[in-house]
């Protein structure tokens, strides 16, 4: 099992008028990501029989949500961020991997 910080997203807006996130970025430094993982990679790491973890962090470092897999009523298999109460850990609110 690895953990793997996602540092930025990639969106894609969809027929039905919301976005979904279709990849991600991973790395060690806030402002700077090693790899991109489409949602299939991440799905897949997520689905191990030892599975991957994948986490954001918040704006100041100490509050980590865990990142899962999710079935978005539409139809999209995706990836969200578990609730915590803290905006700034959502994977919505990660910059867009350049």
């Amino acid at each position: 099992m690895a953990e793997y910080r996602i540092i930025c997203t990639q969106r894609a807006i969809f027929p039905h008028g919301h976005h979904h996130i279709t990849a991600v970025g991973t790395g060690s430094m806030p402002t700077y990501y090693d790899l991109v993982w489409t949602v299939g990679q991440v799905r897949s790491a997520l689905a191990k029989p030892i599975p991957d973890k994948f986490y954001t962090l918040s704006a100041d470092g100490r509050v980590r949500a865990t990142v899962g897999a999710y079935d978005c009523p539409c139809g999209v298999q995706t990836l969200r961020s578990h609730a915590d109460g803290v905006w700034s850990d959502n994977l919505d609110n990660l910059g867009p991997c350049a």
